[in-house]
């Protein structure tokens, strides 16, 4: 799957920070801190064939992990959970995130 922008657009669900400051780089973005909600969402842009890449805030990401694997491995989908500026971050090595958001991990 090409990150090509003319194959597929990039979506961005999490707080207003994040959403805003991904829409102002060209992604599309849904501001949800509901995880339910949020899920629904993940599964609807994964069902588009015009999305590429889904970029989930972690806090909100972690507490659906299981089901964003579904979702994942069903459709193929690219889903990444992104740190947001409230997680701690800890250095990680870039490959196992990779392989991790493409469902290897």
């Amino acid at each position: 799957m090409s990150l090509d922008p003319k194959e597929g657009k990039v979506v961005v669900i999490g707080n207003a920070d994040i959403v805003a400051m991904y829409k102002s780089l060209g992604c599309l973005g849904e501001v949800q801190r509901n995880p339910i909600e949020a899920l629904k969402l993940i599964d609807a842009y994964a069902n588009r064939n015009d999305i590429s890449l889904i970029l989930v805030e972690k806090d909100l990401g972690e507490v659906i992990a299981e089901d964003i694997d579904k979702i994942r491995k069903r459709t193929g989908k690219i889903i990444f959970l992104l740190p947001s500026p409230r997680t701690e971050f800890a250095p990680s090595n870039m490959r196992e995130l990779v392989l991790k958001a493409l469902g290897f991990g």
